[in-house]
């Protein structure tokens, strides 16, 4: 929090992120769809928007509410890891694994200034946490927070979305092992992937609106190569 106010990075996307937050707060509008990815066009969930607008609130609508609120939400992260860690092996390992996450350069750099990739190395975090305990403890509310926060991972940044095969693929393991109690933990999975569907919705209704803009842009990036703009095997 060191001079944030005066040192936070203030850029097009921060004052684009601003101006849509105070919308969404005075009710002048209320996003279905969140930031746009600058390489293919492709619009993200409105996660981010809502799950920061009350910073920008609590700094009476001054920009600088929105990178106060990311280092908080960062800083308070910590402590969910070292939670986390602590319940998975011991207090020992969650403190060392604390230490190193609490003097990480980058993640610093990250937690002080507004910007929607960077709450997602904790999102990330969180969701690989509850697929290991919705599989550990086939707890209904395990599965149902495995799943919500896959979803709003993939909506801080479309690189989220390599989550999934990661989490089908561990539920799939556990299904091959666990045959004689298949359909019980197939309803749980259901429960996970309806939570996820559920939060990302608006942004399948957005896109069902427009002609599955994004979607469209989607598939467009996959099919081009206009995106790469060097060989790095000629290098």
């Amino acid at each position: 929090f060191y001079r944030l106010g005066e040192f936070a990075t203030f850029l097009g996307d921060q004052g684009r992120d601003a101006i849509i937050i105070k919308r969404l707060l005075t009710f002048e509008n209320l996003p279905a769809i969140g930031p746009v990815t600058s390489v293919g066009q492709i619009y993200l969930g409105p996660f981010y928007y809502y799950f920061i607008a009350p910073w920008l609130l609590l700094f009476w609508f001054r920009p600088v509410g929105l990178a106060f609120g990311t280092a908080a939400l960062s800083t308070l992260s910590i402590i969910g890891v070292y939670l986390c860690l602590k319940n998975l092996f011991n207090k020992q390992t969650a403190l060392f694994a604390s230490v190193f996450i609490t003097f990480s350069s980058i993640l610093i750099e990250f937690a002080r200034f507004s910007w929607n990739p960077n709450l997602l190395p904790f999102f990330a975090f969180f969701t690989f946490y509850f697929v290991y305990r919705s599989i550990q403890k086939k707890s209904f509310l395990y599965f149902v927070l495995a799943g919500a926060f896959l979803s709003l991972s993939s909506q801080l940044h479309y690189l989220a979305l390599f989550l999934i095969p990661a989490t089908g693929l561990s539920y799939l393991l556990y299904l091959m092992e666990k045959r004689k109690k298949i359909r019980q933990f197939l309803t749980h999975i259901f429960v996970a992937v309806g939570t996820f569907l559920l939060l990302i919705s608006p942004l399948f209704l957005f896109d069902i609106k427009h002609n599955f803009l994004n979607l469209n842009s989607f598939l467009k990036l996959i099919n081009t190569s206009s995106t790469v703009t060097r060989n790095i095997f000629a290098e």
